[in-house]
């Protein structure tokens, strides 16, 4: 089991429930914005159906202390922690999710797929991915305008609520066949 998947499983869900996202799902469908069919993997609860993290780990940053720490916590299978051990997690992602997710690097804005304003992300935020089924019977300017008001609301009014810096980039089958490699198992 990887302990950097362990990691931004955890981390996401945090985030997912901190931002209320089930409740951004139930709608979804009501707008034509339906999901595509995520892979399960059976180490691992599906969260959610059209959001997932996308922010890289940088282990690099880390202090030998938080490295420590890191391996003890994320080196378990997750389905078998106590609340406890739950608990202890949730307060070192809290601690070092700046560090771990946010890029040390000189620019402004890191890019999570084509180099292109779709793709752009302030290097400062949580950076969520929202993947929706293209192949429907909605056309893509219907998609949009029924998608921009609930980025709107997820970017500002959600992030606002739990004091978090969020960007929603969305994907479909089609940004999916044109995403880099890394990308592409998330």
């Amino acid at each position: 089991m990887n302990e950097i998947n362990n990691y931004k499983y955890l981390f996401f869900k945090k985030i997912y429930e901190e931002l209320g996202l089930s409740q951004v799902e139930k709608e979804l469908p009501n707008k034509k914005i339906m999901p595509l069919n995520v892979a399960e993997d059976q180490n691992y609860k599906i969260i959610s159906h059209y959001f997932f993290l996308l922010n890289e780990i940088n282990l690099d940053a880390l202090n030998q202390d938080q490295l420590t720490k890191f391996h003890q916590y994320f080196s378990k299978n997750i389905n078998s922690l106590s609340a406890i051990e739950l608990e202890e997690i949730g307060k070192f992602i809290e601690e070092t999710y700046p560090i771990l997710l946010f890029p040390n690097i000189e620019e402004n804005y890191v890019y999570y797929g084509a180099v292109s304003d779709n793709y752009i992300c302030p290097k400062d935020a949580i950076a969520l991915g929202l993947y929706y089924d293209a192949l429907i019977d909605a056309d893509d300017f219907e998609i949009e305008n029924n998608l921009a008001p609930i980025i709107n609301h997820i970017q500002f009014d959600l992030a606002e609520k739990i004091n978090k810096k969020i960007e929603v980039i969305t994907f479909n089958q089609l940004t999916l066949d044109n995403l880099p490699n890394s990308f592409k198992n998330k």
